[in-house]
């Protein structure tokens, strides 16, 4: 039969098809399958990764199916359980930004991420939470001075 070509083949995780929690949920998927390779299983177990993050089996079944952005902290705490390296660490953390950012422009949009990361971020690490919104701030700052 051989390997699937074209259309019918699927295609590994990439964090820049993300838009929305369905995208995040649909490429994390992709990832668990990449982290199974050369084992039995189609995809890591849900048990197995919930292990492995230390966060309960549901809440990992809600971030995997879309139903609730986790935490920032939390993704990155997946990604790297997933075998994700840190040049792909840094893409899901950009990802994750999409996912929470509103679809406005200039302060207006700042001012939402700001607020938002102060709502999804509460129990992270407070360095950890700082060092995002820098990289985010800095990443609209460019953006602004482009246009």
């Amino acid at each position: 039969m051989g390997v699937p070509r074209g259309r019918y083949r699927t295609a590994g995780p990439d964090p820049s098809r993300i838009a929305t929690r369905a995208d995040l949920a649909r490429e994390l998927n992709l990832l668990r399958g990449r982290a199974a390779a050369g084992t039995l299983n189609v995809r890591v177990s849900l048990t197995d990764l919930a292990e492995r993050v230390d966060v309960p089996r549901s809440t990992v079944h809600a971030y995997l199916s879309g139903k609730h952005l986790p935490p920032a902290e939390v993704l990155d705490r997946i990604v790297i359980a997933l075998g994700a390296t840190a040049h792909e660490q840094r893409l899901w953390s950009e990802a994750w930004f999409r996912v929470c950012t509103p679809p406005t422009s200039g302060a207006t949009s700042t001012m939402a991420v700001a607020v938002e990361l102060a709502t999804v971020l509460v129990g992270a690490d407070p360095d950890a939470a700082a060092s995002r919104l820098a990289q985010h701030l800095a990443r609209e700052l460019r953006k602004l001075l482009a246009d």
